[in-house]
């Protein structure tokens, strides 16, 4: 009683049957003797009701999670957009200093902290271009600041003399038109005022390098961005920083982004 589920299942079983057949090429030359053929056999087996519902009931919560599972991977695996392996639009070469951190005397306000890089810029591109590039420095605070902003220009010309390069310029003039050739190469220097000094990491993005864009969808908003060919720096940082020290961060990764 109780009874009325039957679930058939087709099983290959392997039965010896004594030189019956023999293994090698379908044409039957050659090969060996098989002491085995495989015989099909169908197996009936009663389940009752109540168990094939719960079988049912598991099989299909199964089926709902490995769905979810592939879902999420898929999306996982998909990950930011990537600039192209092959650069199509026009770039320049670009060397990146050193970042810095240090005390500068500042009349009126005294001694303030600044985080200071330079670099160098060589537009190999096969066109004149317009310069304007761009420098965003991100701490693990959560903070950005655009280099240039809230930096008094005493502290700007203290560091240039500090560094004592003649060909090195504030960002500001090196804006305009970038010749072509090593010889029409520029050096600059970026300036942020260090507001914090205890980091875990802090990243430089440089953009203007790189006429590559690309456009997306945010599909958390459905709102339409355009990202930019980046140069990513980014540092990590041990502790609190001694700006007394003119203290050099240490780079762990540089590479192009899209931002």
């Amino acid at each position: 009683g109780g009874w009325h589920g039957r679930i058939g299942v087709v099983v290959s079983v392997a039965i010896p049957v004594w030189g019956t057949r023999r293994m090698g090429p379908a044409n039957g030359t050659g090969g060996r003797e098989s002491p085995y053929t495989t015989v099909p056999t169908r197996v009936s087996t009663l389940v009752p009701e109540p168990d094939r519902m719960a079988m049912s009931l598991r099989l299909m919560t199964l089926l709902v999670l490995t769905l979810t599972l592939v879902a999420v991977g898929s999306r996982s695996a998909v990950g930011a957009p990537e600039p192209e392996a092959i650069p199509r639009r026009w770039e320049v070469r670009v060397e990146p200093g050193p970042l810095r951190c240090m005390n500068v005397e500042v009349p009126g306000k005294g001694a303030q902290s600044f985080f200071y890089m330079t670099f160098k810029a060589t537009n190999l591109s096969g066109q004149d271009l317009y310069f304007a590039p761009s420098f965003d420095l991100a701490l693990s605070d959560g903070t950005v600041s655009r280099s240039g902003r809230d930096v008094p220009a005493e502290a700007t010309r203290a560091i240039l003399e500090y560094v004592n390069n003649p060909f090195l310029k504030e960002e500001i003039a090196l804006q305009g038109q970038f010749l072509q050739g090593p010889e029409n190469a520029k050096e600059g220097l970026v300036v942020w005022p260090a507001r914090t000094l205890k980091l875990s990491e802090a990243s430089v993005y440089m953009a203007g390098f790189s006429g590559e864009t690309k456009s997306i969808v945010r599909p958390d908003t459905g709102k339409a961005h355009v990202l930019r060919k980046t140069l990513m720096l980014r540092h990590e940082v041990n502790g609190e920083i001694d700006p007394s020290l003119n203290t050099t961060l240490t780079r762990s990764v540089q590479r192009w982004i899209l931002r």
